[in-house]
């Protein structure tokens, strides 16, 4: 009789266990990092006047991750905090992120501030835009 209660129990247990087991273990599987918003990342934020300064534009997660899976297009645009126009120029307006980064190219000829603005325009959802604030030919050079 005591073999009959325990074959329950022991399958109860089993079955708990095993349980367990893949509920644990699908906790441990990474989870893809999914892009909210693109970035600009430069090497300083104080661009020598006359020569070509790499861009990189990311698309990250609100931690900062880069999402990897991200082909989107995006859109950078100029602003003059200094003037009515900028006279920087990017070498293009329009990128498409391979593999959630693209790389643009700033140059200036004239000692100004400028924002840079990276905006989203096509890709499998939208992410949110972002600005940086530039000094060309101005401080650390």
């Amino acid at each position: 009789m005591d073999k009959l209660k325990r074959k329950p129990v022991t399958l109860f247990v089993i079955i708990l266990v095993i349980f367990l087991v893949v509920i644990t273990s699908l906790s441990f599987i990474p989870q893809d990092s999914q892009a909210t918003k693109l970035i600009v990342v430069a090497s300083t934020t104080f661009i020598p006047l006359d020569k070509p300064v790499k861009l990189t534009i990311k698309a990250v997660d609100d931690t900062g991750k880069l999402d990897a899976t991200r082909n989107d297009v995006v859109e950078l645009s100029l602003t003059s905090v200094s003037y009515d126009h900028p006279s920087a120029q990017l070498n293009t307006n329009k990128i498409q992120l391979i593999d959630g980064i693209g790389t643009v190219y700033i140059q200036g000829e004239v000692a100004e501030v400028v924002d840079i603005t990276v905006q989203w325009k096509e890709g499998e959802s939208p992410l949110e835009s972002y600005k940086l604030h530039l000094f060309m030919g101005i401080g650390e050079e």
